[in-house]
């Protein structure tokens, strides 16, 4: 389990939970982590900021892997433009994702599968070197 610290931030939270468990980055479902969030957090309610904290550390953590552990905050030093609007898209895709899941049902799982592709193709073409 992370260790708690009082001004925890919950990206720093999930940074530490991935870095313990390398597995679930790469897991397509987030199932085991939330549910330890739960079990660290009993306290807190499950919120869509932390869900979408969560995946934003992971979309980082899985970048920084794939470029062999260079710091995502070190290329993001001085962006270009480029760069910067493919993350912008990148966290507005995970917005729409998280609205989408908030529907029970099936009826909003092709709009999921779309959108989840959409996300993994920013995602790869922020990883391209050398298109900015």
């Amino acid at each position: 389990m992370p260790r708690k610290r009082k001004k925890d931030s919950v990206r720093a939270y999930f940074r530490e939970l991935f870095a313990q468990h390398p597995d679930w980055l790469w897991s397509r479902s987030n199932e085991l982590v939330l549910e330890q969030w739960k079990t660290d957090h009993p306290d807190q309610e499950l919120s869509a900021g932390v869900k979408e904290g969560m995946s934003n550390v992971k979309s980082l953590m899985r970048r920084e892997d794939r470029d062999g552990g260079a710091p995502v905050v070190a290329a993001r030093s001085h962006p270009s433009a480029r760069t910067a609007a493919l993350e912008l898209l990148e966290v507005s895709i995970d917005g729409a994702l998280l609205e989408a899941r908030k529907h029970p049902g099936e009826e909003l799982a092709s709009v999921i599968m779309h959108l989840r592709r959409a996300r993994n193709g920013v995602v790869h073409e922020l990883g391209e070197p050398g298109k900015d």
